[in-house]
């Protein structure tokens, strides 16, 4: 919370969810594994909202555990957020309430709700925002896996997960236009979206061939080479250049190449400020 919050005032939110790795009883886990959690916390970052119309933001980062006692039949319930064939544990929503008891709460603008995450948090975050079309302003999310599987319940790893429904509470039943929609058509529902995504070299392609194969659409994407040379304002470059290209979806992609692993793909993303930049000249009506 900004220390000066008044209800009176106006303030974004950013959720951030955390990687696989990150998943503990311990929230200094969640809040230091990436530099995400501190970094949108941090003056500047406040300063830059202040900027642009607000009178700061909200940071929400779920703290989630791995296992769960949930009762003698399931002593080690799996509460991994998303799983790789893009189901969801019961922390999807809860987190969704967490954000409702916020919104209803707090002085949010709903037009400036934000989405973070890596690895399987940006898996979560892009399934959550198939979940509720265009409630999020924009999305960062880093080194991990786009898809979409109408198949849910078709065993993974040797078990049969739970599809949610759609209730039109936790799971709207329709896009932002009042038609009804499937959230489990995941490139529909995010087809229109505003994300910049950030992945290394030959990393989860498909999407990108999906949309140019079956729409004829070309994201724009930029290669961001990360070696000795390396510096911020780079890096910022990049992105600016970047985020300044035509674009017919409002995705982005920055790949970055050189001397990165998945893992410090997003050390280097929250390390380049023109990210934030971006995120925060988005809005939900804005697409």
């Amino acid at each position: 919370m900004p220390k000066d919050y008044n209800a009176h005032k106006r303030y974004g939110l950013v959720l951030h969810i955390h990687d696989a790795g990150s998943m503990s009883s311990d929230p200094m886990l969640t809040l230091t594994e990436s530099q995400a959690a501190a970094n949108f916390a941090s003056d500047q970052f406040q300063n830059e909202a202040k900027k642009r119309g607000l009178d700061g933001v909200i940071i929400v980062c779920p703290a989630i555990t791995e296992f769960y006692d949930m009762d003698k039949d399931n002593p080690h319930y799996s509460l991994r957020m998303a799983r790789d064939n893009w189901t969801l544990s019961c922390a999807a929503p809860a987190i969704w309430e967490l954000m409702d008891y916020i919104t209803a709460n707090y002085s949010i603008d709903r037009n400036r709700i934000y989405g973070s995450g890596q690895s399987m948090g940006g898996m979560t975050i892009m399934a959550m925002a198939a979940q509720r079309d265009n409630y999020f302003a924009a999305l960062l999310p880093m080194s991990c896996k786009w898809g979409n599987n109408f198949n849910k319940d078709y065993p993974f790893d040797g078990t049969v997960y739970y599809n949610a429904p759609a209730d039109g509470n936790i799971i709207w039943k329709t896009d932002s236009d009042g038609h009804p929609a499937n959230y489990n058509n995941w490139f529909y529902m995010i087809s229109d979206d505003n994300i910049l995504y950030l992945n290394t070299a030959n990393e989860n392609i498909e999407y990108r061939l999906l949309y140019n194969d079956l729409q004829g659409v070309t994201i724009p994407t930029a290669e961001l080479v990360l070696d000795e040379n390396t510096t911020p304002e780079k890096r910022n470059k990049v992105i600016s250049e970047l985020t300044r290209m035509p674009n017919k979806t409002g995705i982005y992609e920055a790949v970055l190449s050189g001397n990165v692993s998945h893992m410090s793909a997003w050390f280097y993303g929250h390390g380049t400020p023109a990210c934030y930049t971006w995120l925060l000249s988005q809005t939900r009506k804005r697409k």
